[in-house]
């Protein structure tokens, strides 16, 4: 008997040696010998339901904070892959106005011979039905990659949105804890 107290005064010796280097003290105590559970500050038992049913709703804030970290990653990669998209369809819009002006360089070039040799006319008209045809393609592409960053604008505003909810939820999981 005088050897169980004894283990059982050095395991509360040891744990709250343990908790006082881990710098969190817990506020509820077993005891033993009256098989309960008993708050320190207090000494008012405590029902094993009511312990219990405290540490599940903290595990489910932690939870929740979990999804919340999860959701932030999430909208940050739609973020990047949003701002991938913006560049290449800026550099789509380049290549669109390059063409174009390559185009109107080869409409001048057309005019010219039209102007100039009486037997190139047939071909300097075709030429400048191909330029034409070449700046309604590079205008199209220029459309097209509007488009695309207008989308990508609004993916990286709904983004921000989830990571502003996501801070939220994350705080007040931190509040709870």
């Amino acid at each position: 008997m005088e050897n169980s107290r004894k283990e059982q005064r050095k395991d509360t010796t040891q744990r709250n040696r343990d908790e006082k280097q881990s710098g969190e003290r817990s506020t509820v105590q077993y005891s033993a010998s009256r098989r309960s559970f008993r708050d320190e500050q207090t000494s008012v038992p405590l029902d094993i339901e009511f312990c219990l049913s405290r540490f599940i709703g903290k595990c489910l804030v932690l939870n929740e904070a979990h999804s919340a970290k999860g959701r932030v990653h999430r909208a940050a990669v739609t973020i990047g892959t949003a701002s991938k998209a913006k560049r290449t369809a800026r550099e789509t819009i380049g290549t669109a106005s390059k063409a174009k002006r390559n185009a109107g360089g080869t409409i001048g070039t057309a005019s010219k011979a039209k102007r100039t040799a009486g037997g190139t006319i047939g071909t300097a008209s075709k030429a400048k039905r191909t330029a034409r045809e070449t700046i309604g393609t590079a205008s199209k592409a220029k459309r097209t990659a509007s488009k695309t960053i207008r989308y990508a604008s609004k993916s990286m505003r709904n983004a921000g949105g989830t990571i502003r909810y996501a801070s939220k939820t994350m705080s007040y999981a931190e509040t709870t804890i």
